[in-house]
């Protein structure tokens, strides 16, 4: 009977400890709750739409401009941009702007009533998979529904016998093309997004324990009593977080690369600089953390909260413009969302600065915003 009372006491004891702290409450009761709604809200439709394609149609003919119709009123597909040349078809998907290419070359119309195959072209991105895929079998149906339905109406209109349409009718042909990862390796795919994923858990939840740690031990109140300013201690702490997970994160991409044989067509100097900054917002994200939370407990919990579902929304396996609108958001909010767009674009696409400087911007934005902020509250902590 003792041990029982002595059971219900403990019991109590965290009912009240859980109702206090809003981290521990928010874990307890809100966490799975809030994480299942939001992963619920990112798989929605159930299967990948509005994916943004680019089209060049080097015939301009009426028959042209009816498969390209079918191409964009397929919900999965996008018509974004339409290109006068095969070159801008490429410069469009290298740039990232677009996720496939539809292209139709001259003599399509001429070659279809004179009883001659015809190709549709269709360039796959192959460094998502599942979109890879889903264009694939999205642009076969367009094509060979187009040819065996709508291409009779279009012939007969033009004054060829029923028997011959139906003869013609096949005339169009798909033929695709994967840039990027041709042989479709999901392996390498999906570990170079992993990899930074792994990169952001474990920086992030070290750097987060960093200030929350000295606050239990009583370092920060011994800090403010030396001639130590709250900038001199946050740098100290950031230069050496900083160095240790720059240098694993290195490190862990030349693993990747030479081991598990991940493409690196790009620059390494300019990898490795989107690399460091990465890791520079991350830190200051911890850090941030660390500052505003009073103890380690409380910076693991909320670490965690914020970066389990991060690599869900950051659109490396899910597109992001699959997404409902208001998870977009949150996608862009992230920094790992960035990251991954960019050294997706340096080493899959081996592109430059002009294509990923605007994800290094934010980056780099968020090292400015929380700067300032984290020496801020820092100094306050060290006045209490």
């Amino acid at each position: 009977m003792n041990s029982l009372k002595r059971i219900m006491a403990i019991f109590k004891k965290e009912i009240l400890h859980v109702m206090r702290d809003r981290v521990a409450f928010s874990m307890c009761f809100l966490a799975s709750l809030a994480l299942t709604t939001l992963m619920g809200f990112v798989y929605e439709k159930g299967k990948v739409t509005n994916i943004p394609i680019v089209v060049y149609d080097g015939d301009k003919t009426d028959l042209s401009r009816q498969l390209l119709n079918a191409f964009n009123d397929s919900e999965r597909l996008k018509v974004i941009k339409y290109v006068d040349s095969y070159e801008a078809v490429k410069k469009t998907i290298d740039t990232g702007k677009a996720d496939a290419g539809i292209v139709i070359q001259q003599g399509l119309k001429k070659n279809v009533k004179s009883s001659k195959s015809q190709e549709v072209l269709v360039i796959l991105n192959g460094n998502n998979t599942l979109v890879m895929s889903t264009v694939g079998n999205a642009a076969l149906q367009i094509v060979q529904t187009y040819s065996a339905a709508i291409n009779i109406k279009v012939m007969e209109g033009s004054g060829i016998a029923k028997e011959k349409a139906y003869e013609t009718a096949t005339a169009l042909t798909y033929k695709s093309r994967v840039w990027y990862n041709s042989t479709g390796d999901y392996g390498a795919f999906m570990l170079l997004g992993l990899v930074g994923t792994i990169i952001q858990q474990v920086s992030f939840l070290a750097v987060a324990l960093s200030i929350t740690r000295d606050k239990e031990n009583k370092i920060i109140k011994n800090l403010a009593m030396t001639k130590l300013k709250s900038y001199e201690i946050f740098a100290g702490k950031f230069l050496f977080y900083f160095l240790v997970f720059l240098a694993n994160s290195l490190i862990v991409h030349s693993i990747a690369i030479n081991f598990f044989e991940i493409p690196q067509r790009g620059n390494l100097f300019l990898m490795a600089f989107l690399i460091a900054i990465f890791v520079a917002a991350i830190m200051m994200i911890g850090l941030f953390i660390s500052v505003l939370l009073k103890s380690q407990v409380q910076a693991i919990q909320l670490s965690m909260l914020l970066a389990v579902p991060s690599y869900v929304l950051s659109g490396y396996t899910w597109p992001v413009y699959s997404m409902p609108n208001f998870v977009q958001k949150i996608s862009y909010a992230l920094p790992l969302t960035h990251f991954l767009r960019a050294i997706k674009a340096i080493m899959y696409m081996e592109q430059g600065f002009s294509t990923i400087k605007y994800d290094l911007y934010y980056l780099v934005g968020i090292i400015v915003l929380f700067l300032p902020l984290n020496i801020f509250i820092l100094e306050k902590n060290m006045e209490k």
